[in-house]
């Protein structure tokens, strides 16, 4: 009902001279009337109706007043505030309505006309004011839901700062219950992370009645940290006092974190890109010095001193390769030979080795998955994954201690992809290398995958050995993550989607003592002088004809001069004027089934989509050997099947 439309009553009264008096005398208070002549018709009008105030009579016909709340109350029929009128008045009966719910008693003597419209006014009054009070407690409780209920932290202190409420998102944010929080002060939640300071500035805001905004780091019941946006403020009365503090902090703890994985990733792929320039200039220069070192060595005219100098060399250009290669498996950016792998069975074959490399006081435990744990992989990289997690966890043991290699299959559902960055849900094959080591700080974890950065003594390690790891794992699709504490020991967790249906691994090539060779031509496209007369002078030490050009002309021009077929075009994937790709489609289209093998210290993704090695293309990575070298030359010229 609108509190401006005119207040309803209902007068339930047996006697027509009775009705008409009580309606003329509560005619003055300007009042919407109903009547009914027994109490059967009075509840059936207030099936539909709902009325201010009843007058009720208390000798009805067919019931009395006490038969009349009773079914009323049977027939589910709202009773709003009445007054009972009787023609004699007993003290007990008055009583006993009166705890019914009954605003008046009035007894019908020479007084009662004149008593009725005080009455009614007092009854009609009160009625309204309980309204009002039922409307706010019933906003007030739907404010205290709301609040209650709430995703966010609420907490309000009074003005000494003593927390006097939280609501249930504070206990499930800081572990804290409602009992443990009330009647302390939030200190208790000071992580450290701020100074005296900033609670100086945020108290002298909301004393003075700003609302103070900023970010908090807290601490929880069990020790770990957790970030919240906070607003501030006072709770003020009409004359701007202020009563109380209020609280409203959104836990904000999962956003930090993928913020601060998503910045770690732009910041390993920038590093990742710069490892990747540096690869590639380094791979040109290293092609010579290993090539002809190599040629050297095989000179058998090289007196004994030198030879000794030419190894010294030799060594030193493949540790420098070795160095590159990781480089490049930081960037993603190597050429990989996928097959579908048997991670079990890797793990169990390279550990057979490695028990005999490990310091014996190293104890090895395997916990591998029943089920298959097929993966998409290059198996060399699967085993340089597990070479430097399991070095790094010896490194980890100086006093010896337990390493712990597991094997399972698990599906990542949405919820755990939403706060890792980079994994995709589907069914993942996880590894798991953990040991009893000295474990890490967290400033040491935040940075543990970055290449050059390592916690080892000067000259113990390069930094690069987790740093390839995350790269190799990154370029398979997999994720990896690392849990450790401070004596605690550490766990890496690599995540890699798994092949469900793998197709049969190809059987391993044994490899040859001797160099192949042959008597084929071969055409040379490089642009880089000193790699382009290295290559020349190897497959010429093969037994096989060579024609070099810098430039597509030179090659074109090479094509029109001979006078016999070109067996196989050994072009560098990027140059200046045409890639290889595009020129060996040139020179294919004068020579069909011309065959190709592609080269490049480059990590560019021009012949292999996102570093991956395309189905049916040939390539051999700067810098190569001559026993490398050789044996991809016979592997591509002797292959059947003819090559794009």
């Amino acid at each position: 009902m609108q509190e401006s439309e005119s207040e309803l009553v209902l007068l339930v009264e047996d006697d027509p001279g009775i009705s008409e008096l009580i309606l003329e005398a509560l005619s003055q208070l300007r009042l919407e009337t109903a009547t009914a002549a027994t109490g059967r018709q009075g509840l059936e009008w207030l099936k539909s109706q709902t009325p201010s105030l009843v007058i009720l009579d208390y000798s009805l016909p067919d019931m009395n007043g006490f038969q009349f709340l009773s079914d009323a109350r049977s027939l589910n029929i709202h009773i709003p505030s009445f007054i009972v009128a009787t023609g004699v008045g007993d003290e007990r009966t008055a009583v006993e309505l009166m705890k019914n719910g009954a605003r008046d008693y009035l007894v019908k003597d020479s007084n009662f006309l004149d008593i009725l419209p005080i009455s009614v006014k007092r009854v009609l009054a009160w009625s309204k004011t309980e309204r009002t009070l039922q409307k706010a407690q019933t906003e007030l409780n739907r404010m205290a839901l709301v609040v209650e209920q709430a995703a966010d932290s609420i907490m309000i202190t009074d003005l000494a700062g003593r927390i006097e409420y939280v609501n249930p998102a504070f206990e499930k944010v800081t572990g804290y219950t409602k009992a443990e929080a009330i009647g302390q002060k939030p200190r208790f939640l000071r992580s450290g992370k701020h100074d005296s300071g900033f609670y100086a500035t945020m108290w002298e805001s909301i004393s003075s009645g700003r609302t103070w905004t900023g970010r908090f780091i807290n601490k929880r019941k069990d020790g770990t940290l957790f970030h919240e946006d906070a607003t501030i403020f006072a709770i003020q009365d009409q004359d701007g006092k202020i009563l109380q503090y209020a609280a409203v902090k959104k836990d904000i703890t999962q956003e930090v974190e993928i913020q601060e994985q998503l910045r770690q990733a732009h910041k390993m792929e920038a590093v990742g890109l710069l490892a990747g320039g540096v690869a590639h200039d380094l791979n040109n220069l290293l092609t010579p010095i290993l090539g002809y070192g190599e040629m050297l060595l095989g000179d058998p005219s090289l007196a004994p001193p030198h030879h000794h100098d030419v190894e010294q060399i030799v060594t030193a250009g493949k540790k420098a390769r070795d160095l590159v290669r990781q480089l490049m498996a930081f960037g993603r950016k190597q050429v990989l030979e996928m097959r579908a792998i048997d991670l079990n069975s890797i793990i169990t074959d390279f550990t057979k080795l490695l028990r005999r490399t490990l310091r014996e006081d190293i104890r090895i435990v395997l916990n591998l998955s029943t089920r298959s744990c097929h993966v998409h992989a290059d198996r060399s990289q699967m085993e340089q994954v597990l070479m430097n997690l399991l070095v790094n966890a010896q490194d980890a043991m100086p006093q010896g201690g337990k390493l712990s290699i597991e094997t399972d299959t698990v599906e990542l559902d949405e919820q755990y992809t939403a706060t890792h960055l980079g994994a995709i849900p589907g069914p993942y094959v996880v590894l798991t290398v953990g040991d009893s080591g000295c474990g890490m700080e967290k400033e040491t974890l935040t940075r543990i995958f970055e290449p050059f950065y390592t916690t080892k003594a000067l000259g113990k390690g390069t930094g690069l050995g987790l740093a390839t790891v995350y790269g190799i794992v990154k370029q398979h699709g997999g994720n990896i993550t690392v849990y450790s504490e401070p004596g605690q020991g550490t766990s890496f967790r690599i995540y890699l989607p798994e092949l469900l249906e793998p197709e049969t691994a190809a059987g391993m090539k044994t490899a040859s003592e001797t160099l192949p060779t042959g008597n084929e031509t071969i055409l040379v496209s490089e642009d880089d002088p000193s790699v382009r007369q290295l290559t020349s002078s190897m497959l010429h030490r093969l037994g096989y004809r060579v024609y070099s050009e810098e430039t597509p002309d030179g090659c074109l021009r090479v094509l029109n001069e001979l006078q016999r077929p070109i067996d196989l075009l050994l072009t560098d994937v990027v140059m200046p004027y045409m890639n290889g790709k595009e020129l060996h489609g040139l020179l294919a289209g004068k020579i069909p089934n011309l065959k190709v093998l592609y080269m490049s210290g480059h990590t560019t993704h021009v012949i292999a989509e996102r570093g991956v090695l395309e189905e049916g293309m040939f390539f051999i990575q700067k810098p190569f050997t001559l026993k490398a070298l050789s044996e991809k030359i016979r592997e591509v010229l002797d292959h059947k099947k003819t090559n794009p």
